[in-house]
């Protein structure tokens, strides 16, 4: 499970911490963005595990090489050993892992790559998960094959960001998805400002707590 921050434009002077509960590094959240903890995560059920599974379904470029678990194969195309194994997740694995959390009843948070939404039996499923299961869907890049967030130039960020939340928001109803993580955990000194202005409310991306912390932009 991936932890995630909250986003918020509320200026940081207004809400009341100790000065110790604002990071000192504060790029590391990105630029003119501070982290601010939460006093009391989970309310009157703070005594509780809270349990919130990220299902990572992600697309990959078939003709440039990807995540591999046997490297030594990626000389030619087409390179069926690794490609199958990375198909192998939403061809089946989403299946599989969908009906477990089922029986358990606990609901999960799908980051989709939004190159995915032509893919139609693979958003039927996640339709279904979505308006049955009350899944949560959430935008996780274009795919995982192109030029990472880290190295973009900030229009480049700017339009990918847009365009990934604009075709999932098609392609679940005009339901906008409010969560985002990151292609490969890249990230630049303006993605969580980017995300901020595009209504993404929760980013998965900085996962360096066991608990939520809030992002705020220091106006």
């Amino acid at each position: 499970a991936n932890w995630f921050c909250s986003l918020n434009t509320s200026d940081v002077t207004t809400m009341p911490r100790a000065d110790s509960e604002v990071s000192a590094v504060p790029s590391l959240y990105g630029k003119g963005m501070k982290r601010v903890e939460v006093e009391k995560w989970g309310g009157s059920r703070a005594d509780c595990v809270w349990v919130v599974p990220i299902i990572n379904v992600e697309h990959f470029d078939s003709r440039v090489f990807g995540p591999s678990v046997q490297p030594h194969l990626n000389k030619y195309h087409p390179e069926i050993a690794n490609r199958g194994w990375r198909d192998y997740g939403n061809k089946r694995g989403l299946d599989r892992i969908s009906k477990m959390f089922q029986n358990h009843g606990i609901r999960c948070t799908a980051v989709v790559s939004s190159d995915l939404v032509y893919d139609n039996e693979l958003m039927s499923k996640l339709r279904d998960l979505k308006n049955d299961e009350e899944w949560e869907i959430g935008a996780h890049g274009l795919n995982n094959s192109s030029k990472r967030h880290g190295f973009q130039t900030y229009s480049e960020e700017t339009q990918a960001v847009e365009d990934c939340i604009k075709r999932l928001g098609g392609a679940f109803d005009n339901d906008k998805p409010k969560t985002w993580l990151s292609p490969g955990f890249s990230v630049s000194t303006s993605t969580s400002d980017i995300l901020l202005d595009a209504g993404i409310e929760n980013i998965l991306d900085f996962v360096d707590d066991d608990v939520p912390f809030r992002l705020i932009k220091d106006n």
